[in-house]
């Protein structure tokens, strides 16, 4: 994972009581967080090496994660996310088979946290991982798409193939508060097994048989030895986004968007052959191609120019109309394939993810001898186009994607 240096906030906050391991059936190393010294300080000789900031301290027995505290990383697979975590700094020498969690010994890696639901994509948990960050494995607390709830959740990343790979997801009850464990274990010396498992309590819950351990397991030391353990909460890095400015063409009675900093000039410069195109004073927000959410899909813009002296663009997302105009449609060529980045909406209601807002998508009939699409996100604007004799098209009342609000 690449770091950067300045901190960022965002609202997703989590809270550990306790980071201990359990090393050869003994204590190896423990932080209650009660000592006034956040990471990188330790109760240890060794010390944390920590991803952002602590900005909350210690108090009351725990330790806050996130708020102001993380900085961006990047997941095996390229993903930004934003970490704050603390890694202990254990002996990584291959050659000594004694100090540090080597894998001729059998260890336990577990935090206590303040149970709190979390949003989607924000987490937090223990992980283990190595200097090749070939064995990544993780255990947390995290949203899951599939039960659309909380769960316990275990994985595994490999920076040097690119995978992330989900290995079991355990639904937690609903309405759950107070504490939970999530722990990793290395059971039998020799090996290279780790299996994940939870209490919910605290660690006298576990330790009188209330521990839940997954189905899955997995493996780690490949061609090394050493691991190490850390603590850490994850949330989203907040999407970048453009600008797409809207234009008219007077003359042609058409519409024109783009997100394209080059055409935006000209088209604002009058230069020739634009001389009659100018903003409508419309715009809206989307995600550039490169860096947008999961979720989101590009858009494809398409040219034709089979109605001279008028031509006209044509604008659908992937998954909903970009495949079928391509397939159908010859005579519109495809201009770019990802020109940028929106979530959709509800192929049936036209109902748009949250922190989205609709755009309405209208066709001219092709009144006046050539097609025409407008795209607003004014329903004024769109009731407007209806009186004007154009059509709603796309799902709902005629949503076409779904942009940053």
């Amino acid at each position: 994972m690449v770091a950067s240096c300045a901190a960022q906030a965002t609202s997703f906050t989590a809270y550990i009581r306790e980071f201990s391991i359990e090393k050869n059936d003994s204590p190896f190393f423990t932080d209650t967080f009660d000592d006034g010294n956040p990471p990188p300080a330790s109760p240890d000789p060794k010390p944390y090496g920590v991803n952002g900031n602590f900005v909350g301290g210690e108090a009351g027995g725990k330790l806050r994660l996130g708020g102001t505290g993380y900085v961006p990383l990047q997941s095996a697979v390229g993903r930004t996310f934003l970490v704050n975590s603390a890694t202990l700094q254990t002996n990584n020498d291959s050659n000594d088979t004694v100090n540090g969690l080597k894998r001729n010994h059998t260890f336990v890696v577990a935090g206590l946290f303040d149970y709190a639901a979390p949003d989607v994509d924000d987490s937090y948990g223990v992980r283990l991982t190595d200097g090749s960050q070939n064995d990544v494995v993780d255990v947390r607390v995290a949203w899951s798409s599939v039960f659309n709830a909380p769960v316990v959740r275990f994985s595994r990343q490999d920076f040097v193939l690119g995978t992330s790979t989900l290995l079991e997801e355990v639904l937690l009850p609903a309405a759950y508060s107070g504490s939970i464990v999530l722990g990793l274990l290395h059971e039998t010396a020799d090996t290279d097994v780790i299996k994940a498992g939870f209490c919910l309590g605290d660690f006298s819950v576990c330790d009188s048989g209330g521990a839940q351990f997954l189905n899955t397991t997995t493996t780690i030391f490949h061609g090394e030895t050493w691991t190490r353990a850390d603590f850490r909460a994850i949330t989203v890095a907040p999407a970048s986004t453009v600008t797409v400015v809207e234009y008219h063409h007077a003359a042609f009675d058409h519409y024109f968007i783009t997100p394209v900093p080059g055409e935006i000039a000209l088209l604002d410069a009058h230069a020739p052959p634009f001389e009659q195109w100018s903003r409508t004073g419309f715009s809206f927000n989307v995600y550039p191609n490169a860096g947008a959410p999961a979720g989101s899909v590009a858009i494809c813009r398409f040219f034709n120019d089979h109605f001279f002296p008028k031509s006209s663009h044509f604008y659908a997302a992937h998954g909903f109309g970009c495949e079928a105009t391509i397939a159908l449609f010859p005579d519109w060529g495809l201009e770019d394939d990802k020109l940028f980045n929106t979530m959709l909406p509800d192929a049936v209601t036209g109902a748009c993810p949250a922190g989205t807002i609709p755009v309405y998508r209208l066709y001219n009939q092709g009144m006046g001898g050539a097609p025409n699409h407008r795209f607003v996100t004014s329903l004024a604007e769109r009731q407007k186009m209806l009186n004007q004799g154009f059509v709603a098209e796309g799902a709902g009342i005629g949503v076409g994607m779904c942009v940053p609000a």
